[in-house]
């Protein structure tokens, strides 16, 4: 095989042909209810219960058979695809098709046999044609073999290939198809085993022309349903950007609107700390005011109990007779005076206070919320060749919803 074939015979491998578990070629592979086929030794592996198995690729759940593994379903179509695949292998090497005849051991091989399974010369070739033994076989020309694709060397080897026999009655082809058991039986069989009447049982032609059929229009149906989903998967990298761009949008937005409320808060700030240095100074004139006129006072009084008291406690009677209306008069006067610590009292009353018009808990400058997307326009539906376009559309409202919700 050329490189490029080569090439292409490992991509084939690696995608239909490597178990998912054990990442090497599949051994005696065993396919589950969901679909997914590992080696039957890494099935052995993966059941947590003699009741079911969680399959590592998609997770479902599987109940397995009455009797576990043993009962589990054998994949017969990767097992005659890894036959032929082997084959195809040795045509890598370039002395392959230089080796000698699967038969007569002789050189100048010229075909292949799908049950010979190996490289045959043109003598053996011209045997296969006339002797019995080997009537049936399927021949196919290697150079043919060698120019086509994989996909089609294994369609055109397992539309050769002959019928195979049943494993419980030798020599009897599998042409019928049970289906309640769901397996390919032979004539025997449907007399033996299958001859109940809750064995239905069909020609192996017949079902599976019809089963045919039904892959075929699910197979259009899915292929359709992967194509909208591999367009919507290419708009990954530009949602990504456009949320990326929605939240440099709204960090810019809340931003903003918080500069702008920290410049009106720095305003008011401003205003009420002149009006507090308005408030303060009057205080503080006000204050000055009445200490002034209470220590003029207390000089006054000072002077006149002074001067009573040198009159009282030392003067003669006819002096004091003489002058003590002037005394009297005087401290009347003082007494009739309103207290000046009365004044100081109603100033210590007379404080500065500040009442907050918010509290901090209460301060909400907006909310940040998803949108909900139209899930008509951007779900993945049969009825939608493409939903990027919704998706790209619903994206567009998450900055005006968060506008909307400093509003509220």
């Amino acid at each position: 095989m050329a490189s490029a074939d080569e090439s292409k015979l490992k991509q084939f491998i690696d995608a239909f042909l490597t178990c998912t578990h054990c990442k090497k070629r599949f051994d005696r592979p065993s396919i589950l209810t969901c679909s997914h086929t590992f080696c039957r030794e890494c099935l052995g592996k993966l059941i947590q219960t003699d009741e079911s198995v969680t399959c590592p690729v998609c997770q479902e759940n599987i109940l397995l058979p009455r009797k576990g593994i043993s009962e589990v379903k054998a994949n017969t179509f990767l097992e005659f695809v890894l036959k032929y695949v082997n084959v195809l292998e040795t045509f890598s090497s370039p002395d392959s098709v230089k080796g000698n005849c699967k038969l007569c051991e002789g050189e100048g091989v010229t075909v292949f046999c799908s049950e010979c399974n190996g490289l045959i010369c043109s003598v053996c070739e011209n045997q296969h044609e006339r002797m019995k033994p080997f009537k049936g076989h399927n021949v196919v020309q290697l150079s043919e073999l060698l120019k086509s694709d994989i996909v089609d060397v294994i369609r055109t080897l397992s539309k050769g290939e002959q019928e195979e026999n049943c494993s419980s009655h030798d020599g009897e082809p599998l042409r019928f198809f049970c289906h309640r058991c769901h397996i390919a039986i032979c004539r025997d069989c449907t007399v033996v085993e299958h001859n109940t009447g809750d064995h239905r049982v069909s020609a192996l032609d017949e079902i599976t022309d019809a089963r045919r059929r039904v892959l075929g229009d699910l197979l259009e149906k899915t292929t359709e349903k992967k194509d909208r989903n591999a367009e919507f998967i290419i708009g990954k990298d530009q949602t990504k950007q456009s949320i990326l761009d929605q939240k440099a949008e709204v960090a810019n937005a809340i931003e903003n609107i918080t500069k702008e409320l920290v410049d009106q808060i720095e305003e008011q700030k401003s205003k009420l700390l002149q009006k507090l240095e308005k408030v303060t100074t009057a205080r503080l004139m006000r204050n000055e005011k009445v200490f002034e006129a209470a220590e003029a006072d207390q000089e006054q009084l000072t002077e006149c109990c002074g001067m009573t008291s040198l009159l009282l406690h030392n003067a003669r009677d006819v002096d004091l007779l003489q002058i003590n209306g002037e005394f009297i008069q005087a401290m009347k006067k003082q007494n009739a005076k309103v207290e000046n610590a009365s004044f100081a009292a109603e100033l210590s009353r007379l404080g500065v206070v500040f009442k907050p018009g918010v509290s901090v808990d209460e301060l909400n400058i907006g909310t940040v919320s998803p949108v909900q997307y139209d899930q008509k326009a951007t779900a993945v539906s049969e009825s939608s060749s493409t939903s990027w376009a919704g998706l790209e559309g619903s994206l567009r409202g998450f900055s005006a919803a968060f506008w909307n919700s400093l509003k509220e």
